[in-house]
């Protein structure tokens, strides 16, 4: 009767531990996001360019298993967005890793989110007829949110100026000249549309602020210069906070693997050899 030989059996843990390393890595890379927290629309026409700047500021529940990946829709027109950014625990923004795929009107950005924090930025066509102004921004769900606001920041030297939803909220005069207005619209399902109008008059055509020239101090980015303290700077993947294993664990674990498995199979044929040979020398 073949015996199992005890003496193999001690790598057999090292492979479960590498079975349990890449599992666990698996869930986390796989975690859909099916509903969000808030949602906040940004709208800056005429900020720092003769178009308007739209940022999503958008907050996944806190807790989601991280990292998590989250689809949203953006209009297709627009093309790459201007920025994919994840808020770190201090407070700053990095760029995000996504991927976009357009389907018809609309582009679908999937982004892997390492916090529940994430802004996306990207400049829209703001058609101009004279001295009018008519921007109508929609929003295509395909997510509930449990809180959807908005805010419109009125551009320098406007008249008229009009917003449909009425906001509820408005602000003093920054340091900038610039007037804000907010409104929050309540939860959303995430079959639900909302959509936001712009109308005011503007005898210019030049910016709000000045446009961030290269090499000039501040984000490396235009569309951040509303946030000055959150640099766009990619975190390296190795440095992740989201608590995702590094690459070279997932290799040490695939090469234990492979090594218990050999082990055990080279163990087998040595063992079926000298049972063979005890049988034909009795």
């Amino acid at each position: 009767m073949r015996q199992f030989d005890s003496m193999r059996f001690p790598i057999c843990p090292l492979a479960l531990v590498a079975v349990l390393l890449l599992s666990g890595q698996a869930h986390g890379q796989n975690e859909p996001v099916k509903s969000l927290q808030k949602v906040d629309i940004a709208l800056w026409p005429e900020y720092d360019k003769p178009s308007v700047l739209v940022m999503y500021r958008v907050e996944i529940p806190a807790e989601t298993a991280f990292p998590a990946t989250l689809q949203l829709s953006l209009p297709a027109a627009v093309g790459e967005p201007h920025a994919v950014a994840w808020r770190g625990p201090d407070g700053k923004l990095f760029l995000a890793q996504y991927t976009r795929q357009v389907r018809g009107e609309w582009a679908t950005l999937e982004i892997k989110a390492p916090g529940p924090k994430l802004q996306i930025e990207y400049y829209d066509l703001l058609p101009i007829s004279g001295q009018a102004r008519d921007y109508r921004f929609s929003w295509s769900g395909g997510v509930a949110v449990k809180e959807f606001a908005f805010e419109v920041q009125e551009p320098t030297g406007a008249s008229d100026f009009t917003i449909k939803p009425t906001p509820t909220h408005q602000s003093a005069l920054g340091e900038r000249s610039l007037r804000t207005y907010r409104n929050v619209l309540g939860s959303l399902e995430s079959t639900a549309k909302a959509t936001i109008e712009l109308h005011y008059k503007r005898n210019t055509l030049l910016p709000s602020v000045a446009p961030i020239q290269s090499g000039a101090p501040g984000p490396a980015k235009p569309g951040m210069a509303a946030f000055p303290e959150g640099p766009t700077t990619e975190l390296p993947p190795s440095q992740d906070s989201s608590g995702a294993i590094p690459t070279w664990v997932i290799i040490f674990g695939f090469l234990v693997l492979a090594g218990a498995l050999l082990f055990v199979l080279t163990g087998n044929d040595e063992s079926s050899a000298g049972a063979g040979s005890k049988t034909e020398t009795e």
